[in-house]
């Protein structure tokens, strides 16, 4: 097989990070009380205007927390890393490829040489094959196309998706979920199957390792999780589905080949009505530990999914953390906009990652979360002062080119005066409102803007590319001001 290198599209930046990592409260308190906008029309006077655009302009200001970059935008400044997510790793293929809709399910290994390997599904819009890429870095992925079909024999299986990989010394051990759409030896769809294999590539089924046989999963069996604990006992945790709704169980086996099924299941059961978990429950993760951790996906509209935890203290029974979910999807039209879900947790030398599916509703790629630089929660920038050339200029509007991400604001704020530097003469700070005008009128010959920029997402910030300050020298005020400043805030994207 050809290998193909994956190439990410457009910036691979820092997206959403993970929920309550980025509480800046007192930072929200003092922002509740201004004002910005980013106006997209209005008529004005004729007027001059004063522009800053450039890295040559935005440097003659002051900043705190923000810098100019060389492209003449100004953005919170870097301070320290973040967990969040970091955008597509493997995307779609190109039409006609086995993963052409959906790349999903992925389960990454990391080798003892630091290389990586990736085993994740594919539909090509009908079946669902095992596919199979590699890294350096577990970053950019080289595909390596199909290493376990379907229609062929001994199994003609239907559908392949979904799996899980132990390396024990020398040998892969992989454990997933095959199945039938209708008309297969079996009168449900999917069940786990075993296989083994030298390189990762080739692999050799040993057999059924786990059928659906109680009432909660009949239906189907599938997205496999296996763990070994240190007593060398085989933990298989599973989405079973009863023709209804999935939900998460466990079984265990000695050999790894043959697995019992907890009397107790399901351990991670539906939510309450209404919750992000009443629907489905699904995709489970498990870390072994003191306690155990377990990452899964839950939905309450078919086709929806986030991501939350759950531990236990002897991986049989669980208890949701109450914040569930703690990853969700992004706004449209990013890719993981409609769905996250298949984590797949791994510790790494650079800092824990977290692959996972996203979906938009259309296709499916696969994500990761990792350390991503984080922005400083709040900063400010102060404008150099602005000579008009004449004392009976008015102030009129400032327009603000901006990107301003969902969990982020922007506030504006000007000042006058008729001196060359601020002192006692000159106008307080006036917020400007939802129509691009000060609170109060300013007139002056010298002016002064400020912003204000805050993310409540540290992987996010918001990005200024002009700032466009209109006035009229000699021209009294155009508009009649209430003394009063009203408060709002909005969030427009430019």
């Amino acid at each position: 097989m050809e290998g193909r290198v994956v190439r990410r599209t457009g910036r691979f930046r820092p997206r959403r990070a993970w929920r309550g990592a980025a509480s800046t409260t007192l930072a929200l308190v003092f922002f509740m009380s201004l004002v910005f906008f980013i106006p997209t029309s209005g008529e004005v006077a004729s007027a001059g205007t004063w522009t800053d655009t450039s890295l040559a302009d935005f440097s003659q200001g002051t900043a705190q927390d923000i810098v100019a970059t060389a492209e003449g935008t100004l953005h919170l400044a870097v301070n320290g890393t973040v967990f969040g997510k970091a955008g597509v790793v493997v995307p779609n293929g190109p039409p006609g490829t086995a993963d052409s809709v959906y790349a999903r399910t992925p389960f990454v290994l990391r080798e003892a040489d630091g290389t990586y390997k990736m085993w994740y599904s594919g539909l090509d819009g009908y079946r669902n094959r095992m596919l199979y890429a590699t890294s350096v870095d577990g970053i950019s992925w080289t595909k390596h196309g199909v290493i376990m079909d379907v229609l062929v024999p001994p199994y003609y299986w239907d559908s392949v998706a979904g799996q899980s990989v132990l390396k024990i010394n020398s040998t892969y051990h992989m454990w997933f979920s095959a199945g039938y759409w209708s008309g297969g030896p079996f009168t449900y769809w999917a069940q786990i199957y075993h296989a083994t294999s030298r390189d990762g590539v080739g692999w050799d089924v040993s057999g059924v390792a786990l059928p659906p046989n109680q009432a909660w999963d009949i239906g189907l069996v599938g997205t496999p999780w296996v763990v070994q604990d240190d007593a060398g006992l085989f933990w298989l945790f599973i989405g079973g589905w009863d023709g209804s709704s999935t939900r998460i169980g466990v079984a265990t086996s000695e050999n790894g080949t043959s697995f019992v099924p907890y009397a107790g299941n399901p351990i991670i059961d539906l939510g309450a009505s209404g919750a992000w978990d009443s629907l489905d429950t699904n995709t489970p993760a498990v870390i072994p530990g003191s306690p155990w951790g377990m990452f899964f996906a839950g939905d309450e509209y078919r086709g929806t999914a986030s991501i939350g935890i759950a531990t236990s203290d002897d991986g049989l029974n669980w208890t949701k953390f109450p914040f569930n979910p703690v990853i969700v999807p992004d706004p449209a039209p990013a890719f993981d906009s409609q769905a996250v879900y298949t984590p797949d947790p791994i510790e790494d030398p650079s800092g824990p990652r977290l692959y996972y599916t996203g979906s938009d509703g259309s296709t499916q790629q696969i994500g990761v979360m990792m350390n991503v630089s984080a922005f400083a929660p709040i900063g400010t920038y102060t404008s150099r002062i602005f000579d008009s050339g004449s004392r009976l200029t008015t102030w009129q509007s400032i327009q603000v080119n901006a990107s301003v991400p969902t969990e982020a604001f922007l506030a504006i704020a000007i000042r006058s005066g008729d001196s060359s530097q601020p002192d006692s003469t000159w106008s307080e700070w006036q917020i400007v409102d939802g129509s691009g005008m000060p609170a109060d009128f300013l007139r002056g010959r010298y002016a002064q803007y400020q912003l204000t920029l805050l993310t409540l997402d540290r992987a996010e910030t918001p990005i200024v590319d002009a700032v466009i300050v209109t006035y009229a020298p000699d021209q009294p005020p155009l508009h009649q001001f209430s003394r009063s400043s009203a408060t709002s805030i909005c969030r427009v994207a430019s």
